[in-house]
């Protein structure tokens, strides 16, 4: 019996990087392990474990499906040396080339019990699978402690409920007739985006914060602080981690980023006239701008990217100085759960179409300002790119 560890649950960014389109969609499509209801067999991991889209985001973790999660080289190395055994980990590969990925799907050994589904839940008569479980159908019963420093939910969720399943199934029968049947087969009782939670103790979640991997941060509400017992972990395991030399983040030259950037814009150059007047936005800011967005809106414009991240739908679209929203995005002004996102001092430069837009984080420092995106439906700041040219190189990727 391991020693009694405060926790929380841990998440991030709703567009999972194993997921696709407008609704999300898994990438990964599982075996089904109950012939009758076409149940999924939620603990097998697909290979090769495809990713659709982020890929390039400049976090060490990421959120995944079904309560596993993501995490790049580094990260990995800090969870296998600090909680040997906790996850496997699985490479993985970008589904649209096929090349791998520099991410490793890391998934929790070890299951919680946080409550049960209510005894009025239709139930699968071969396997005892509810037929949905909404929030609403569920009955919390979580531990007060854990024995290990990564875990996830035994249960799982679903978006539907059994009455919203019904009513989903109605407007089939009513929009495609006989071939409803056929779709309701396809996908058993129809339930909507099985979930399942993820958790890490209060000591892993400080040491993440001690080495600076970042992605990833607790639930709204979860509450919580590491023990005296918990700080002195901390403190061993940055002093192993830094021997063993991956305590400290690597460093990132941009140099890269920045050739990229300068031979988009001799490729892509086209407004001619006199440059903008940047005096009285940055009188008003109270900070430089990034130089490299200056020259974009000189030489290019207020610039629409179409289909993001081959994304239908999703376009972003440049603002030109005059149209920078200088306030409403600033440190305070919007009310934020996570820690780190209210440490962002954005400043909104690119509009999507469905209330979305993507930030420089002023906090960090110029001349180049890191990127972030914010989401308003999760109301959080998801790091995007480390500067305006890495964020342009997301748009349109590299062979744009």
């Amino acid at each position: 019996m391991g020693r009694a560890l405060g926790y929380v649950g841990f998440t991030g960014p709703d567009r999972r990087l194993d997921t696709t389109g407008y609704f999300d969609d898994p990438v990964n499509v599982l075996p089904v392990k109950c012939a009758n209801c076409t149940f999924p067999d939620l603990d097998h991991v697909p290979q090769p474990y495809r990713l659709a889209r982020g890929i390039d985001r400049p976090v060490d973790l990421a959120p995944a499906n079904l309560g596993n999660f993501l995490a790049r080289d580094r990260a990995r190395r800090v969870i296998e040396a600090a909680c040997p055994g906790q996850c496997r980990f699985h490479p993985t590969t970008v589904k649209k080339t096929n090349d791998a990925a520099p991410w490793f799907l890391a998934v929790p050994t070890h299951h919680i019990a946080i409550g049960r589904v209510r005894a009025e839940v239709p139930r699968c008569s071969a396997c005892g699978e509810p037929k949905t479980c909404h929030v609403n159908e569920f009955e919390p019963d979580p531990p007060g402690a854990i024995e290990w420093d990564v875990a996830k939910s035994l249960s799982w969720g679903s978006h539907n409920d059994t009455i919203g399943l019904e009513r989903d199934r109605a407007k089939l029968r009513a929009a495609y007739g006989p071939r409803a049947e056929i779709m309701a087969a396809d996908t058993g009782w129809a339930r909507q985006r099985i979930y399942r939670y993820l958790f890490f103790s209060l000591r892993l979640e400080l040491l993440l914060k001690k080495l600076k991997i970042k992605g990833m941060t607790r639930l709204a509400g979860d509450s919580g602080a590491p023990t005296g017992e918990d700080r002195a972990w901390v403190d061993e395991q940055v002093d192993r981690l830094n021997r063993l030399g991956f305590g400290s983040p690597p460093g990132r030259d941009g140099r890269e980023d920045q050739g990229w950037f300068d031979a988009y814009l001799k490729k892509h150059r086209k407004r001619r006239g006199a440059p903008h007047d940047f005096g009285p936005i940055e009188a008003a800011l109270g900070a430089s701008l990034p130089p490299t967005y200056k020259v974009f809106v000189d030489q290019v414009g207020a610039e629409i990217f179409r289909n993001v991240e081959g994304e239908e739908g999703f376009e972003a679209r440049i603002l030109l100085p005059q149209d920078l929203d200088l306030t409403s995005y600033r440190q305070g002004a919007v009310p934020m759960d996570g820690e780190e996102d209210r440490q962002v001092d954005a400043v909104l430069f690119a509009a999507t179409g469905h209330g979305d837009g993507f930030c420089f984080d002023l906090a960090a420092g110029g001349p180049e300002y890191p990127v972030y995106l914010y989401d308003h439906e999760a109301n959080v700041f998801d790091a995007y790119a480390p500067n305006f040219g890495g964020c342009i190189r997301r748009f349109i990727g590299e062979d744009g």
